[in-house]
């Protein structure tokens, strides 16, 4: 049942979501929620916070590159699918000129709700250094663009401060922990090294503990092992 008479929108998102619904939306640029459009609606369902999902509301394939400068670590580049559902919801009343197509313009309000509201999730990146959480630098060179039928997102994230390429215990995982949001390794290659050095080692690891645990990071680890190998889910270099 909804907290609000007036709309059933959006389902579940703890207090974000209830407050969205309480609120009367009519004097505002918005205007009311039920006029709202499916781009609007979707960049809100990205945003929203959820407390132990079930099962994911949305899929997105993910490719990481992992950049480097003098032997250390400096950040990472994003590329974010979306799934079908998401993207047809998102690109509603998006083509202005109605040419079939989607330019810069034209995706430019969409990226700009949807990296605004991924700020309050750190754009679901977490780097460690063994217990201790790195920091990202404000996103950079974020755009969107629509080709083949599928909507991607890229953006680079930068660490604060630089990690040796060689220390131990360097993990960047990409994630929902409420698991509304269900990240997918790209199938062939998700994870790519940027002039990186000779020697270390990338591994890629599907879930293996329940989908609500914190565990549940597809990740890659770094450390200066050994020469490239590759194995089913996990890749070394």
């Amino acid at each position: 049942m909804s907290d609000s008479p007036k709309t059933e929108w959006p389902i579940g998102g703890g207090e974000l979501g209830r407050l969205i619904r309480q609120k009367d939306w009519s004097d505002s640029p918005l205007g009311p929620i039920s006029e709202w459009s499916n781009s609007l609606r979707a960049a809100v369902n990205l945003m929203l916070p959820a407390a132990a999902w079930s099962h994911p509301h949305m899929w997105i394939t993910y490719e990481m590159t992992i950049n480097y400068d003098k032997g250390m670590v400096t950040g990472v580049d994003h590329i974010w699918s979306f799934d079908d559902a998401y993207s047809v919801m998102a690109l509603e009343g998006l083509d202005t000129n109605n040419d079939g197509k989607y330019d810069q313009a034209e995706l430019e309000p969409l990226l700009k709700v949807n990296m605004d509201g991924l700020k309050d999730f750190n754009y679901f990146t977490v780097a460690k250094l063994g217990s201790e959480t790195l920091q990202f630098s404000p996103p950079e060179n974020a755009r969107l663009e629509y080709t083949n039928k599928v909507l991607k997102l890229h953006f680079h994230l930068s660490l604060v401060k630089p990690v040796f390429s060689d220390a131990q215990g360097l993990t960047i995982a990409v994630f929902d922990p409420s698991y509304f949001i269900a990240f997918e390794p790209e199938a062939t290659d998700a994870v790519q090294l940027a002039a990186a050095p000779p020697r270390g080692r990338r591994r890629v690891s599907a879930p293996t503990s329940p989908p609500h645990s914190s565990s549940a990071e597809p990740q890659s680890d770094l450390a200066p092992t050994k020469p490239w190998r590759s194995a089913a889910k996990n890749h070394s270099c």
